[in-house]
């Protein structure tokens, strides 16, 4: 999950995510590479985006605690703004 390789990253996280244990500390760092390399390149940055999208929707706690990561910025793309109201949409609960 440290690896430079954006690539490697996602595809260790939906590894782990389709096939590995649902806890909690797994659930973190899966959360915390995905948003690590979201700041990659704008091509990197709508494949992961578009992952990330995914996740949320079946487990929003990966990435409550990154929340921030996904306001929306002025100079984000369209592409990434969609992505983001999609996933911060999934992350909204009561609590928050």
């Amino acid at each position: 999950l440290k690896s430079r390789n954006s690539g490697v990253v996602l595809a260790v996280c939906s590894l782990h995510y389709y096939c590995g244990t649902n806890s909690n500390s797994t659930g973190t760092a899966l959360g915390k590479a995905l948003v690590r390399i979201l700041r990659n390149a704008r091509e990197i940055q709508y494949v992961v985006l578009q992952a990330i999208a995914t996740m949320a929707t079946e487990r929003p706690q990966l990435f409550i605690p990154f929340l921030a990561d996904f306001y929306i910025k002025a100079t984000d793309p369209q592409f990434a703004r969609s992505l983001k109201l999609q996933v911060l949409t999934a992350l909204t609960v009561d609590d928050n």
